[in-house]
């Protein structure tokens, strides 16, 4: 039976050694997605959306302890429930692949989530191998787009004009995310900055690069 990448769905090259499901750019990927996501997060709770950057900002009051916090404002209301539903998102995975990185004990839904990314990360490909269900890594690396579209950082591709260190042709669209060359589909994934408002790109190298193509996963 052919397998296919638990995120982009393609076609995976047959290794009867290897069990994970997951193409090389999709795994980097997911581990971008997991270094952000505790960060992004963050900015879900203190931002107000993207259509209303203008207006003045109610969340000044997040270093207050809770029971004095104001109710929230209608305009943040979708950024607070997308960062609830980031952090069931990430739960159901972990609960799939690694249900004993989960507390026994209640824990904040900031550290829960800053710990489960941590340790899906830790395991990565592991995490994305049966049982894990397939829904479940697409299902964080949509959860991660989608806060990056709430919190105003996504942004339409850019071309470079470099060429790719992975095939030497004029390919490279950077966005959010990452670089991407059009061409051989080699991933180069953005890290956090945390002296900025969001991911910014890694230097392209040979060495950094992540073909698509074959999909043999190690």
């Amino acid at each position: 039976m052919e397998q296919t990448c638990q995120v982009c769905t393609a076609a995976l090259l047959e290794d009867p050694g290897v069990t994970a499901q997951a193409c090389p750019a999709c795994l980097a990927k997911l581990q971008q997605a997991l270094a952000t996501l505790p960060t992004l997060y963050v900015q879900l709770h203190t931002e107000l959306p993207n259509n209303a950057r203008g207006r003045p900002n109610t969340a000044r009051t997040a270093h207050l302890p809770w029971k004095y916090r104001p109710t929230p404002s209608p305009l943040r209301m979708p950024l607070l429930i997308h960062a609830e539903h980031t952090v069931h998102t990430v739960r159901r995975w972990a609960l799939q692949a690694l249900p004993a990185s989960l507390p026994t004990t209640p824990v904040r839904p900031g550290h829960l989530l800053q710990n489960l990314c941590k340790a899906l990360a830790q395991e990565l490909p592991n995490c994305v191998r049966p049982p894990t269900q397939p829904r479940e890594p697409q299902a964080v690396w949509d959860a991660y787009l989608r806060a990056l579209h709430l919190l105003d950082l996504t942004e339409q591709p850019q071309r470079l004009a470099m060429p790719c260190p992975a095939c030497d042709l004029r390919s490279l669209h950077r966005d959010a995310t990452g670089t991407t060359c059009y061409s051989c589909q080699a991933f180069y994934p953005a890290i956090s900055d945390r002296h900025s408002n969001g991911p910014t790109t890694k230097p392209l190298t040979r060495c950094a690069s992540t073909r698509r193509q074959p999909h043999r996963v190690t």
